[in-house]
Order: C-alpha cells, then structure tokens, then sequence
C-alpha cells in the first residue's frame, strides 16, 4: 500500500491527544481528529464531508472503545446489514451508521510522533474489499496477516496505488475498535 508516510502529522499536534492520553485537559474531538488526518491518509483527495464530522461528535465518546463498558455499547450500535458492497456503492449513504469489517490485515502501522499513539490498520474482507481504518490507539500485538474486526463510521471512499502499478478502491474508516480475531 503506498499511503503517505504517518510521521508528517506535525501540524496536528492539537487534535492527536486522545483517550488513550489520559490528559484531562485535552479538548480535541474525534471528529477533529479523523477530519484533519483525512486529507494526509487519502493524500488529499478525500476528505470528510459534514453528515459524518457530526456523527463522529456525537459519538466522541466510542473514540477509541477503550472500555469493556464502551467496547460492548459500540458493538450493539453497528448496523449488521451493512457490507463492504454498501460501502463501495454510495458511502455517503452511510455516514451515520456504525458498520463492521471482517478480515485479513494487509498492513498495520503505528505512529506516537503526536504525542498519542494511533494506528492505520488496512484490512481486506473475504471479497476483496479494502478497507482502511484509522484508529485513535495502539492496536496492541495485532500484526500484518493477522484476521481482525474493525468497528467504526465511514468518512470517504477514495483510491491509492499499490505495488502493481494500478490504483486500489478503499473506503477509509474512523475506528472505534480493532479486535485481533
């Protein structure tokens, strides 16, 4: 996957600090979190449209599901019936629903360069369908060819080039929970 590299954020040092900080002071949203770092991981050609910034806010709180208690409300708030195919076909429809993506990691990055740690995770469901999730944590010992869950709310569907010179659909994804299967 040839995404841009993670360790250009340094502009964003006042959205990074999230949940997984611990820093009561920290007035940083989700939603600003995953709207600044939209344009760096879709190398500016996506970004995130309202419906789904307002979605992110209301729900600030699953951001990360750091929880036993937030982990289990997220995961009774995805919508079951929605795939990767629904995704693929009109993302927009989709902004304030919580979906849920099954698959093999392709790759995982970490990145604390922030100040917090988080995480870009691309998964590949068992129909090809790529989806990439930005993450507002660690994903612990999850590691390239593992299987996981990623729980979370569509921003944009976009496009990157991968190593066989063409161009990869992808829907990127603000995480609420990456489970290692």
């Amino acid at each position: 996957m040839c995404l841009p590299s993670v360790g250009i954020f340094s502009s964003l040092e006042q959205t990074a600090p999230t949940a997984t900080t611990g820093n009561s002071s920290v007035t940083a949203s989700a939603a600003d979190f995953f709207n600044e770092l939209t344009p760096y991981i879709t190398e500016d050609t996506a970004f995130m449209e309202q419906a789904s910034y307002d979605f992110f806010g209301k729900h600030n709180d699953v951001f990360p599901a750091i929880t036993a208690e937030l982990s289990k409300k997220v995961q009774g708030l995805v919508d079951s019936n929605v795939t990767t195919r629904h995704l693929n076909k009109n993302v927009a429809n989709y902004y304030n629903t919580f979906v849920q993506v099954n698959g093999e990691v392709i790759s995982v990055e970490e990145d604390s360069s922030l100040g917090a740690t988080f995480s870009i995770v691309h998964v590949m469901d068992e129909n090809g369908n790529d989806i990439i999730a930005l993450y507002p944590a660690t994903t612990g010992d999850l590691l390239d060819g593992d299987y996981a869950t990623v729980i979370g709310a569509p921003i944009t569907n976009f496009s990157f080039e991968n190593v066989g010179g063409g161009y990869t659909n992808a829907t990127l994804i603000g995480a609420s929970l990456v489970i290692a299967d």
